[in-house]
């Protein structure tokens, strides 16, 4: 390796050979390749040493970049410190970040003041063993310009991989009115030991086409966690998100809260140990499948104001209150809430518990038609509380609903209870009740259902 690398660094800027005169040497730097020039921050001063504080080197390091340049953050003895205000500003595009050593910021969390902003497209943070770290201090707001470790701005075609994210301010990544992200095999850990479920691992904010694929979202020793590990705002529409085979360990609420989300896919993921409702979602078009949820505080799976929504082939076990919801989210009786597909879903109510809880329920204010249910496997769901093991409860009177090849077994309550559902189909059921209830319930009929070849 070339031993005055570090020292050419600051002179790679331009785009003709440098000839620089080292002792009685002479050394040619390469010319400034398409890739861009090498950054390395302690090449400014940085000393990643604990002892001195690192933000002035960072930034000059940070200013001298240009298009598609590469900011070094090496390995150090300890780790480089920097202000909570650092804003450090990436603002040219192509440029990647490849952090190799721990940047830890000192300081609570305060709205405005992030470790990066970039407002340039086609950018990258690249984790190679590095750590980006906050205080684990949050703010309570609903202020687009809160803390985070990393805030994407109005920018297309960044990525984030391979990097480990601790103890975020309100926010460990922030995407706003931003497309074609992706953020993969990345650790998210820690968090507020207190509890905040205004924290959130990643965020999206009018986001489009968006990738999160393969990360781990883990609490740290000390029991700090996000309140959702992954989030977006109901207030501006997001487009495309998939959320895809990611595993999430423990957090204060959800793993997964993503209001205001169309055409967007929730897949493959594992989640256990969530203390609210483990994955909700508020939009149409979306689909939720081939997830695994286990141990759900409060419950499995919920999408709120939801029409089109396909939640196929999870498994929901030990869970609390409700494993399949569709429901309201906010006041009045707005929303629509029909055609939605309840299909091949597992649900294992935790034996151990008394059995009070539901299985599936659709809980719409306004009209379900059409909603299909079928398919699926609810053991041990409802029970004393007065809980059937699956419900559909139509706030107006609702047609053409199905609930078709469905197995209840175990059911300490009533197993099928329907309200203002009108010409329908509920066949190919099977209801098996340990506790006396009534196998099916129908009120407030206006135009009779078809009910035919179930086994009770």
């Amino acid at each position: 390796m070339n031993p005055h690398k570090k020292l050419l660094q600051p002179f790679a800027r331009s785009r003709v050979p440098v000839l620089c005169v080292l002792g009685m040497g002479l050394i040619l730097a390469a010319a400034h390749s398409s890739y861009g020039a090498i950054f390395d921050v302690t090449t400014f001063g940085a000393n990643g040493n604990d002892a001195i504080e690192d933000t002035t080197p960072f930034r000059n390091a940070v200013n001298s970049l240009q298009e598609n340049d590469t900011l070094l953050i090496p390995e150090s003895s300890g780790n480089y410190i920097v202000a909570n205000n650092a804003n450090f500003a990436i603002n040219d595009p192509g440029v990647n970040v490849l952090v190799r050593g721990r940047v830890v910021t000192i300081g609570p969390a305060i709205p405005g003041n992030h470790m990066f902003i970039v407002t340039a497209d086609r950018c990258s943070f690249t984790g190679e063993g590095g750590i980006l770290e906050g205080s684990g201090s949050y703010v309570i707001n609903t202020d687009l310009n809160d803390p985070a470790l990393i805030r994407f701005f109005g920018v297309n075609d960044c990525a984030v991989s391979g990097l480990r994210l601790r103890n975020g301010p309100r926010f460990w990544i922030f995407m706003h009115g931003s497309k074609r992200l992706s953020i993969r095999d990345c650790i998210f850990e820690g968090g507020p030991t207190s509890f905040s479920i205004q924290s959130q691992g990643i965020y999206m904010w009018g986001a489009q086409d968006v990738l999160i694929r393969g990360n781990r979202f883990v609490a740290d020793s000390g029991g700090g966690q996000a309140g959702s590990w992954i989030g977006s705002t109901s207030t501006a529409s997001n487009f495309g998100i998939s959320i895809l085979g990611n595993q999430f360990d423990g957090c204060h609420d959800h793993a997964v809260y993503c209001s205001g989300i169309f055409h967007s896919v929730i897949a493959g993921n594992v989640a256990t140990g969530t203390g609210g409702t483990v994955l909700k979602t508020t939009g149409t078009d979306n689909v939720i499948a081939n997830n695994n949820v286990y141990d759900a505080h409060t419950g499995g799976i919920e999408i709120r104001n939801s029409a089109r929504c396909v939640v196929a082939n999870n498994l929901v076990k030990d869970f609390g209150f409700v494993a399949v919801e569709v429901t309201l989210f906010g006041s009045g009786a707005g929303g629509n809430y029909t055609e939605n597909l309840i299909t091949g879903n597992t649900i294992l109510a935790n034996p151990s518990n008394p059995t009070i809880y539901e299985g599936i329920r659709v809980n719409a204010p306004m009209d379900c038609s059409r909603t299909k249910i079928s398919g699926n496997l609810i053991v041990g769901g409802g029970g004393s509380g007065g809980n059937p093991a699956l419900t559909v409860r139509g706030g107006i009177a609702s047609y053409a609903v199905a609930i078709t090849g469905n197995t209840l077994d175990q059911c300490p309550g009533d197993g099928i209870v329907l309200d203002r559902v009108n010409a329908s189909i509920i066949s190919d059921n099977i209801v098996r009740l340990t506790g006396g209830g009534t196998s099916i319930q129908q009120l407030n009929v206006t135009e009779a259902n078809m009910v035919t070849d179930n086994l009770f």
